[in-house]
């Protein structure tokens, strides 16, 4: 009733109305793009992106950006899992350990995991995902993300330590 009452008096006054997105809305976009991924439908996944997305990633060439930055990660993903014998790559994006938004911009951080078949062995992965949203008509998208992964593992051995 407060808000309401609040965004009532700064309409009233000509005054934009501003409220903080909640971690719920910054996390829409990221979570629309990875259940996109995990279909394999890279035209669903780029409708979360803005016109020049970039991307940073663990497979070569590692930096992607531009409007066909999402075109581009796409053949290389594939590129990699079938030099890599990968089959089956799932992420589960995690919750936000930090979602925050100043103005039409925000930075969110979440946990990921991605689990696969590498050789018929089932392997995981577990990493951060950071990503640059930037409010476009109204809607969050994605400008920019980066993969920080620890080495994967074959599943029930444990992550092992990078060299």
């Amino acid at each position: 009733m407060k808000t309401a009452l609040v965004a009532l008096l700064a309409v009233a006054l000509g005054a934009p109305t501003v409220f903080a997105a909640t971690s719920d809305e910054l996390m829409a976009a990221p979570r629309e793009f990875i259940a996109a991924l995990d279909r394999d439908d890279i035209s669903a996944a780029a409708k979360t992106l803005t016109a020049s997305p970039s991307f940073i990633d663990e497979f070569p060439p590692h930096a992607w950006s531009g409007p066909d930055a999402m075109k581009q990660w796409a053949a290389d993903y594939a590129a990699a899992n079938k030099a890599g014998h990968i089959t089956g790559g799932k992420v589960k994006l995690g919750d936000p350990i930090v979602a925050q938004a100043e103005g039409d911009t925000a930075y969110v951080v979440a946990a990921a995991t991605e689990t696969y078949k590498q050789d018929d062995k089932r392997t995981a992965e577990t990493a951060r995902m950071v990503f640059a949203l930037r409010r476009e008509g109204g809607n969050w998208k994605i400008a920019s993300w980066a993969w920080a992964g620890r080495q994967p593992h074959v599943e029930g051995a444990g992550p092992t330590k990078a060299p």
